[in-house]
């Protein structure tokens, strides 16, 4: 795995944008705290009040922290089937099996040609009897 951390140049940043919630709890009490920062909250007699105190509290916050980067690769996940790849190669009955199989899907789908067959000449029936009734 392959990280890489990057500390910006001197102050790039100089904004952030943070989602605050806001609750009212109250008649006269409101709590705010940053969404991407849970432990950062506060509370006020008003929204206003809550939310100046929040943004006071998150400037003496961000004077102790250090922003930066950390990229990462994404592990490639492995395929759970690959365990089992080759797994029949030295196997003398495979390709048997394996013609087994194709014989069992040709009479599987012989079997569904003639069901649906069955289907459209029990509709065309039914629509001629219909109609007959209708007459």
């Amino acid at each position: 795995m392959n990280a890489t951390v990057s500390t910006p140049d001197r102050n790039p940043l100089t904004q952030l944008t943070y989602r605050v919630l806001i609750e009212k709890h109250e008649e006269d009490l409101y709590s705010a705290r940053i969404w991407e920062l849970p432990e950062c909250r506060s509370s006020g007699s008003s929204k206003e009040e809550a939310l100046k105190s929040l943004h006071r509290l998150l400037v003496e916050y961000l004077k102790k922290v250090e922003i930066v980067s950390l990229t990462t690769d994404i592990p490639k996940a492995e395929n759970p089937l690959m365990k089992w790849a080759g797994a029949f190669k030295n196997d003398p009955y495979f390709d048997e099996m394996l013609e087994d199989i194709a014989e069992l899907r040709r009479e599987r789908d012989l079997e569904m040609v003639e069901y649906d067959d069955r289907l459209d000449r029990a509709e065309a029936t039914n629509k001629n009897e219909l109609e007959e009734t209708v007459k």
